[in-house]
């Protein structure tokens, strides 16, 4: 019982403090709001000794799909306008490519310290006019505020099992733009392809490849282009996080993108173009049906 009762104070005292960030994060909620709601869920696992903690959690994400105000989505003018006192520690988004970041709230000549990509995740520390104070990593400076997006929602891809991604769907030209268009998808107007979305899903962990000269990068030949390349390696073997690089049934190459590997050697892979206008797809595959495909994992650091 005491051990219980320790674990239930840890878990209250967690609660706590996660509602003080989320009331930092989320500032168009009323502060005392969020915190009384996590702090009743909080007691309520205390006086439960642990044993409500899975429907508290439901309760919290049911409360939030349950809100009677309808979700809207605000410009980065709007948040600003809102109040005399600009919000400052808000997290930004770069809403398109190479955002300019100047050394002063003015466009000056020679006055560029930075670009920033598409999608870059900024702390915004002051805002003066038009103009925002950033940080991105180690570089700080200033860039129109009408450049940066409040919501990740407006920034990155959300797909949806089985829905199709042609050229000028929201969710293929949100992920050309992270991706920079790497292989000119876009330019030629093709459905999303998978490798475009192997490639957007090692972007998003912050990493890249350091590709030799050679064209076409096609489906299929991944293992071939990157063999000996630095921080790249392929294995028969899978592992979270790595790209499975097969030829279908079709003899098309194709690239998978594996979430996870569990103890049996059942993989759970996501995926685009699969069968075919760039659908997304999702897929469990059994050790026996993976190694049926003779796939190459790519695994990138």
């Amino acid at each position: 019982m005491n051990t219980l009762l320790a674990v239930a104070r840890d878990l209250y005292l967690f609660l706590r403090y996660l509602a003080h960030d989320i009331a930092a994060l989320f500032r168009d909620r009323e502060q005392s709001t969020t915190e009384t709601f996590l702090l009743t869920s909080a007691e309520h696992v205390v006086d439960d000794y642990g044993e409500g903690i899975e429907e508290t959690v439901v309760t919290i994400f049911e409360e939030e799909l349950q809100d009677d105000e309808p979700i809207t989505f605000r410009s980065t003018a709007e948040i600003f306008s809102a109040s005399t006192h600009p919000e400052k520690n808000t997290v930004m988004y770069t809403g398109r490519e190479n955002t300019p970041v100047f050394t002063e709230p003015t466009a000056s000549f020679d006055g560029v310290i930075a670009r920033l990509p598409y999608g870059a995740f900024v702390m915004t520390l002051e805002q003066r006019g038009r103009w925002s104070r950033i940080v991105y990593r180690e570089t700080a400076g200033w860039v129109l505020r009408d450049e940066l997006i409040d919501r990740a929602a407006y920034v990155y891809p959300d797909f949806i099992i089985g829905a199709t991604n042609f050229t000028d769907d929201p969710n293929t030209l949100r992920l050309r733009a992270v991706i920079s268009d790497e292989f000119s998808g876009g330019l030629i107007e093709l459905p999303l392809q998978s490798s475009e979305y192997v490639l957007y899903r090692l972007y998003r962990k912050n990493l890249s490849v350091a590709w030799p000269d050679v064209r076409p990068r096609t489906e299929g030949t991944w293992h071939t282009i990157l063999g000996g390349v630095s921080g790249v390696y392929g294995s028969v073997s899978p592992s979270q996080g790595a790209v499975m690089e097969y030829v279908r049934e079709d003899s098309v190459g194709h690239l998978a993108y594996v979430d996870a590997v569990f103890p049996d050697e059942t993989i759970s892979i996501s995926e685009a173009n699969y069968p075919d206008n760039g659908a997304y797809n999702e897929r469990v595959l059994t050790r026996e049906e993976w190694r049926e495909l003779r796939p190459v994992f790519i695994s990138v650091t």
